[in-house]
C-alpha cells in the first residue's frame, strides 16, 4: 500500500493505524528505536531513526513532508549545498505537516498518555466522550510494551463503540 496524503478522522482507526505502524518500526529494529519522547529523529550514517507513536504514523503511512528541518534548525539550504554536505540528523515534527495532518499526529500523543478528550478536541470533533473514557490510563511504552499496545487496542474498541 503507497503513503497516505492524510490522516482518518475517526480516533479509533487513527489509534489503529498508530499500533500498526509502531509493530511495522518494531520489526525494523536495526532502523527504528521507538521513544515516545520524541516525535522522529531521522538517523543517518547507519544510525537508527527514533520514533513515538505519532513519529511511527508519519515515518511509515505519510508521505514526508516537503521540507524538514535540521536539528540545529539550518535554515539556508542553498548553504548546505554550497559546503557540500548535508546535516547529519534531522527531525520531523507534527507542524511540519499541513494542519489537518498535524492536528491528528497530537492527538495521537494525547492517546498514549490517555488523554482521550483532550486528542478528540485536537481532531476537531466536537462530539464528548462518555465520562469513563475522559482518563483513560495507558502503560508507559518503555515500562510495558504489551500493556500499552493492549491498552490503546482497548480504548479503539471503546470508542468505536461510541461511533468516534
Amino acid at each position: 500500500m503507497g503513503r497516505r496524503k492524510t490522516l482518518p478522522n475517526k480516533p479509533s482507526e487513527l489509534i489503529l493505524l498508530a499500533l500498526q505502524d509502531i509493530a511495522k518500526c518494531e520489526k525494523l529494529r536495526k532502523q527504528y528505536k521507538i521513544d515516545m519522547d520524541v516525535w522522529w529523529h531521522v538517523g543517518t550514517k547507519g544510525k537508527p531513526c527514533v520514533v513515538c507513536a505519532a513519529g511511527a504514523v508519519m515515518c511509515q503511512s505519510l508521505k514526508r513532508p516537503r521540507y524538514v528541518f535540521a536539528l540545529d534548525r539550518i535554515s539556508d539550504a542553498d548553504e548546505l549545498v554550497e559546503n557540500q554536505k548535508e546535516p547529519q540528523d534531522y527531525a520531523v515534527y507534527p507542524e511540519d505537516y499541513p494542519e489537518n495532518i498535524e492536528c491528528k499526529l497530537e492527538a495521537i500523543d494525547c492517546f498514549r498518555q490517555g488523554e482521550i478528550q483532550d486528542g478528540i478536541d485536537r481532531m476537531g470533533i466536537e462530539q464528548q466522550c462518555p465520562d469513563y473514557l475522559r482518563k483513560f490510563p495507558v502503560p508507559s511504552y518503555e515500562l510495558d510494551k504489551r500493556g500499552f499496545k493492549r491498552r490503546l487496542r482497548t480504548l479503539a474498541r471503546l470508542l468505536q463503540k461510541e461511533g468516534l
